[in-house]
């Protein structure tokens, strides 16, 4: 990474690349890390073992293999878990939405309300 002063502030030379295999070997997660400026991105593949093309893993936001071997991602609000068919199509479904919850105000406690 190089800072690069103000305004342009940082600039990713070389991405971050990393690789991880399924529990079972047949698949590779890849993650790849960089920034600009002072946006900070991550961009996630998938491929068959043996092949050598990848799919990104288009809009997630974390991605990574569950204790069940299953792949996981985080896109839009929603928990998916998601596998290569034989096509090498990336087929997904979805765990759980969670984009219609929100956090709510809590008055907090006499003691942290002081400092």
């Amino acid at each position: 990474m190089e800072n690069r002063g103000y305004p342009s502030m940082y600039l990713t030379r070389q991405p971050e690349v990393r690789e991880k295999r399924c529990p079972d070997g047949s698949q590779v997660l890849q993650l790849t890390r960089s920034i600009s400026g002072l946006d900070y991105s991550e961009h996630f593949a998938i491929r068959h073992a043996e092949d050598s093309h990848w799919i990104a893993i288009d809009r997630a936001n974390w991605a990574d293999w569950d204790t069940r071997g299953r792949l996981v991602l985080a896109r839009d609000g929603k928990l998916l878990a998601g596998s290569l068919n034989n096509s090498s199509d990336l087929e997904s479904q979805e765990l759980i939405n969670l984009d219609s919850d929100a956090p709510t105000s809590v008055r907090a406690p006499e003691w942290a309300a002081r400092w």
